[in-house]
């Protein structure tokens, strides 16, 4: 049975993501598209910088605060990564360390490939096992 590793999400996945110059109304709109839960938040270089979840949309509107406001003033820096030799069980297990259900999935040189979805890894596990 063949090891299931990050990289067969990569195959398996369409890249949604945002730049930091973005607004946060940019990455609402590009999270409307379907099976879209967070959107990573990149450089022009397609280096990850941050992450901007669903949740994050809900805490500003009820605070009132401006949705044109920029991506780099309200998400999520510094998050966990997978790379795409990594395991399947080990991109879980870091998305349970770090309390996140979206792992981004990141070349050597920290260029966005993917986001693994918590919701996702019990299906490739199963199909790794057939």
């Amino acid at each position: 049975m063949p090891l299931v590793t990050a990289r067969d999400l990569i195959r398996d996945s369409r890249l949604v993501y945002a730049f930091l110059d973005g607004t946060i109304t940019d990455a609402v709109k590009r999270k409307t598209e379907p099976s879209v839960g967070s959107v990573p938040v990149v450089g022009h270089d397609m280096r990850l910088l941050g992450i901007f979840t669903e949740r994050d949309p809900v805490g500003l509107i009820a605070s009132d605060e401006s949705l044109d406001r920029s991506l780099g003033e309200v998400m999520m820096w510094g998050l966990g990564v997978a790379h795409p030799d990594d395991s399947l069980p080990s991109t879980a297990y870091k998305m349970v360390r770090h309390g996140a259900r979206h792992t981004p999935v990141v070349d050597e040189d920290d260029r966005l490939l993917c986001v693994v979805s918590i919701r996702r890894v019990p299906q490739y596990m199963l199909a790794g096992s057939e």
